[in-house]
């Protein structure tokens, strides 16, 4: 099972004083891709007409597949009762909404909050979201989420 950072902790205590209840946590990603329409998105709110370049620089960007998406990793909270017990896994004081294959892949791995949002982090400090590493455990991508 991972472990908890204390400023990620005092977050998550944050978190759930707006709660009531016996409540869960629960991981969730948001993607954005914003960093890579910069030109366009430019463009299209400066209110000049989409001409044919910016039109063409947006499907390119948007077909390179290889441009990686701005990740975040975020909690949120979730009634008890909406979970299966074999979904609630007990971290320190918190309990988690999480897949048994889940706990087991962040073995090893400490939950900070950094800059706004959640991050799991391994022995030699490299920085992940629980998606970037169900992607490299199944060979879909080799880095962290910041390409390292």
């Amino acid at each position: 099972m991972f472990s908890i950072d204390n400023i990620a902790a005092i977050e998550i205590i944050r978190l759930l004083r707006g709660s009531a209840g016996n409540n869960l946590l629960r991981f969730f990603e948001c993607a954005s891709a914003d960093q890579h329409f910069i030109e366009v998105r430019k463009a299209v709110a400066e209110g000049s007409q989409i001409t044919e370049d910016v039109l063409e620089l947006g499907k390119t960007r948007f077909a390179n597949s290889s441009l990686p998406a701005q990740t975040s990793l975020l909690i949120d909270i979730q009634k008890r009762e909406d979970c299966p017990p074999e979904y609630i896994q007990q971290v320190g004081a918190f309990a988690f909404a999480l897949a048994e294959e889940d706990a087991e892949l962040l073995t090893g791995f400490r939950l900070f909050f950094e800059n706004g949002s959640f991050l799991f982090r391994d022995s030699d400090g490299a920085c992940y979201t629980l998606l970037s590493l169900k992607m490299k455990r199944l060979g879909l991508a080799s880095r962290n989420i910041f390409g390292q």
